[in-house]
């Protein structure tokens, strides 16, 4: 074999292995999107535990830079009066923060998201609560309202004090 042939050799091998490896990768892509099950939706979650006690706006959420929740669901071992309802001040709230929250849109505010399990804690309920947006772009942040609003007040937060928010992308 001469050098020319081997050269040619060369180059034809190493293009059939670059056009291969880019054939393979488009199939393997469209392969791992045809099986993505329909429905599937990308979700964002975290727990926080609160030891604060002062007023204020505490930040659970905020997906300002990664895009709008169309739902959000939360979980929450909070301090409750008798009545069921979290105590003085407290209100879970989504939104925009600086636009729409204060006040923002309830998620839990009321005896009526108290599932009747007691929280971990002395004085601590567990709540859950789903809320859909009720406009595409309308909730970027989750947060608890401490003490900020009228007639509103002060709550500290006893150890066992955890909240989990889920947002759904729009």
């Amino acid at each position: 074999m001469t050098t020319k042939t081997i050269l040619t050799f060369s180059i034809a091998a190493v293009l059939v292995a670059a056009v291969g490896s880019v054939i393979f990768a488009e199939n393997y892509s469209l392969e791992a999107e045809a099986a993505k099950p329909s429905g599937l939706t990308e979700r964002v979650s975290v727990t926080t535990e609160l030891s604060n006690s002062g007023p204020g706006v505490t930040v659970l959420l905020d997906t300002t830079g990664s895009g709008t929740l169309g739902t959000v669901h939360v979980a929450a071992s909070l301090p409750c009066d008798a009545t069921g309802a979290p105590a003085g001040g407290l209100a879970v709230v989504a939104g925009i923060a600086g636009v729409s929250i204060p006040p923002g849109i309830p998620v839990v505010t009321s005896a009526a998201e108290n599932t009747g399990f007691p929280g971990m804690g002395a004085g601590l309920c567990v709540f859950h609560n789903t809320v859909t947006a009720p406009a595409p772009g309308s909730i970027t942040d989750v947060v608890v309202v401490n003490g900020i609003l009228p007639g509103q007040s002060t709550v500290g937060f006893p150890p066992g004090t955890t909240i989990t928010v889920t947002g759904t992308y729009e």
